[in-house]
């Protein structure tokens, strides 16, 4: 009920006396270990490794590998020590590394002011650079075969309000689009909406289901997972697609009635 109102009616209330219910977890203010690391992406020479961890983004050295070894490590093997590759306080998410292993494309988000695409020097030195200029949910980076763009899925920045909603409407919120950024900073360029479904809840729940995109060296074209669809071939100059791996009828028709 929003407003002011006189209206009164009769209710009937039930008071349960009862203890509140709440319980003690311990938090120790040490050291302890990560155990939700997301979306590691290995250095293109194979030595590094950045992830997102406690919504901050960590680059760590890899020791050297075997071909020879087939063995499994068991954690007996040598260290790896993650260090931040930011001061930032903003969540950062979605590292993609350049083609040269220099810089690492990656997205924020603050509850304040939205998040965007920035890109910082893998070696730490200088501060992050901001690629986007307007405010979005940003996800999904990677870099084209040639080092000149950066790739990313956005929506719109009411995004989360809407999909806390119990029942999204049609038209409430726009879906997400493939979007290309210079390197360097520049202007945002559209490539195509991604396919996703608006029916009520099942809006909510999926839709931002759809894959990580993969760019194909050397031909202009990306490869992404759409639900909807199976695995789409996206021309990145004029946004152009492919069916490249439809689903079966079966998994199509079981989504369509989801």
């Amino acid at each position: 009920r929003t407003g002011k109102s006189n209206c009164r009616w009769p209710a009937n209330l039930i008071v349960v006396d009862h203890p509140l219910v709440k319980f003690q977890y311990p938090f120790a203010d040490e050291p302890f270990d990560v155990r939700a690391v997301r979306n590691p992406q290995i250095s293109p020479d194979g030595s590094r490794v950045v992830f997102s961890a406690l919504d901050r983004l960590w680059i760590a050295d890899l020791p050297p590998s075997d071909p020879t070894d087939n063995t499994r490590s068991d954690g007996d093997g040598p260290s790896v020590v993650p260090r931040r590759v930011t001061a930032s306080d903003r969540g950062e998410f979605f590292p993609a590394w350049s083609p040269d292993g220099q810089y690492i494309a990656y997205t924020t988000w603050s509850d304040s002011d939205g998040g965007g695409i920035y890109r910082i020097r893998a070696d730490g030195r200088g501060k992050p650079k901001r690629l986007t200029e307007e405010p979005g949910v940003y996800a999904k980076t990677a870099w084209d075969s040639t080092g000149d763009h950066v790739l990313g899925v956005r929506s719109a920045p009411d995004t989360w309000r809407v999909l806390r909603t119990a029942e999204p409407q049609a038209g409430e919120l726009s879906p997400p689009e493939l979007i290309a950024v210079p390197g360097r900073g520049g202007t945002l360029r559209s490539i195509t909406p991604l396919h996703v479904y608006l029916r009520g809840l099942t809006w909510k729940l999926q839709s931002l289901v759809y894959g990580q995109p993969h760019v194909l060296p050397g031909i202009g074209r990306m490869l992404i997972y759409e639900q909807d669809r199976g695995l789409v071939g996206i021309s990145l100059a004029d946004g152009r697609r492919e069916l490249w791996l439809a689903l079966s009828e079966d998994e199509y028709d079981d989504r369509v009635r989801k």
